[in-house]
């Protein structure tokens, strides 16, 4: 038995975003701390705004930071980072990756993990995996606590989706974690 993915564009943006929320799920402190962070944020900004509408009519000011533009600026740009988390943290991520793969395809077989892009590829065995997690329609293989092969269930070209589990658990050993 095999599985066969193919992504034509490689990984996607909203991939990388559901690994980034994933990755914040897991992690003990992340999961407390990012929510009312980004929610301290958007206070923050909102507070910023309604507050730069008391500092008067925007006229000559002698300090910049004084100025009701700019104050309600850093508010906006507080909110924007709080609205847009996970995509600048998928920006950043593909920052890091190498560039210019193509297409990938990522093959499960009874003896390895193959990974094929234009630039190259490689193969994994089994045991080299340290836990596999389904989430928003994709599931993701960590080789790190912070590095997995991400495989969209859309992208499965070879294979039965149902089978994909129990396969996974034959071979490694481990189940697959079910995070909503």
């Amino acid at each position: 038995m095999k599985f066969r993915f193919y992504m034509p564009e490689g990984y996607l943006t909203k991939d990388i975003i559901a690994m980034h929320k994933l990755l914040e799920k897991r992690g003990k402190l992340s999961r407390w701390l990012i929510p009312p962070l980004r929610l301290a944020m958007i206070a923050l900004g909102a507070y910023l705004i309604l507050n730069s509408y008391s500092l008067g009519s925007g006229g000559y000011v002698d300090n910049i930071s004084e100025s009701p533009a700019f104050v309600r600026l850093v508010g906006m740009i507080w909110i924007g980072l709080a609205v847009f988390f996970y995509h600048l943290k998928a920006w950043n991520s593909r920052r890091a990756m190498v560039k210019h793969l193509g297409a990938i395809t990522i093959e499960l077989n009874e003896e390895l993990v193959s990974e094929r892009t234009q630039q190259g590829g490689s193969n994994q065995h089994y045991e080299d995996f340290l836990s596999a997690c389904e989430f928003q329609g994709r599931w993701f293989l960590f080789q790190t606590p912070y590095h997995a092969c991400i495989l969209p269930k859309s992208a499965l070209t070879d294979g039965d989706p149902e089978q994909f589990e129990a396969f996974w658990a034959e071979k490694t050993g481990k189940p697959v974690t079910h995070m909503k």
